[in-house]
């Protein structure tokens, strides 16, 4: 993505429980070192995760490594990696998607799917972290909010995963209430998706984890596989319009 001049994460360095290789030098040194680094915010991820697991806010202050305020130090760290990683830098996210939720990066999911061999956007939501959680997935007890995608703004109900049969008018740690929030610089995240997506033209549909920092839009993923029952929960209409993308000659299959 980054070479086709679409805004991403920084990747640092790849790491395992015993070596960490920076992307500058691409020298093995041992995973210690890493506390050496400058003073600063990271999210280490592993290769093969998803839906939120395998994925560590650490920082980093003063040769001291720490997740959730504590530290936790290279032992700590190491039971935390499970497999091959990465070490990205933290996204500075747009200060009003950090008024919904400051303890997390609040992301985009938008679906654009191809029609006439154009992409189109189908439906979309934010994904906000609770006090819980660093981080915004749905998996990992964050909230989901539907967008009205047609101007940007915030649908009324946030929701959590079914197991929390709540559902909110406003955020339960910020107190900002959804209905009516507008999605900073959402038309150019939208254009931005969908200029993505011609890049990947094969691919029928794709669900896009998208954050906004000051500047515009970083993409974190697109996912083949992305989530229906979760865009369901905020748009009954879904299925309608993804069957409106697909041919005719494959409908009747």
């Amino acid at each position: 993505m980054k070479s086709l001049g679409f805004g991403v994460p920084k990747i640092h360095a790849i790491c395992d429980k015993q070596m960490i290789i920076r992307v500058e030098t691409g020298v093995p040194e041992p995973l210690e070192t890493f506390a050496k680094w400058d003073d600063g915010e990271y999210f280490i991820k592993e290769v093969l995760s998803g839906c939120g697991e395998g994925v560590y806010p650490v920082s980093l202050q003063n040769g001291k490594i720490l997740a959730d305020e504590r530290e936790i130090g290279v032992d700590g760290l190491r039971r935390k990696i499970q497999d091959l990683c990465i070490v990205q830098e933290k996204i500075v996210q747009h200060s009003e998607m950090r008024r919904l939720n400051r303890h997390s990066v609040n992301t985009l999911r938008l679906v654009t799917a191809m029609k006439e061999d154009e992409p189109v956007l189908i439906s979309g939501l934010v994904r906000i972290g609770t006090q819980a959680s660093q981080l915004d997935n749905w998996s990992a007890g964050g909230i989901t909010v539907g967008i009205e995608i047609e101007d940007g703004t915030l649908k009324k109900y946030g929701f959590r995963r079914p197991e929390f049969p709540e559902r909110y008018e406003h955020h339960p740690v910020s107190n900002v209430r959804f209905e009516g929030f507008a999605i900073p610089l959402y038309e150019d995240v939208v254009e931005t998706a969908l200029e993505a997506h011609k890049m990947f033209y094969g691919i029928h549909s794709i669900g896009w984890d998208i954050a906004i920092a000051e500047n515009g839009p970083v993409f974190i993923e697109g996912n083949n596989h992305w989530e229906i029952p979760m865009m369901q929960v905020h748009d009954n209409r879904l299925k309608e319009k993804y069957m409106a993308t697909v041919p005719d000659a494959l409908r009747r299959l």
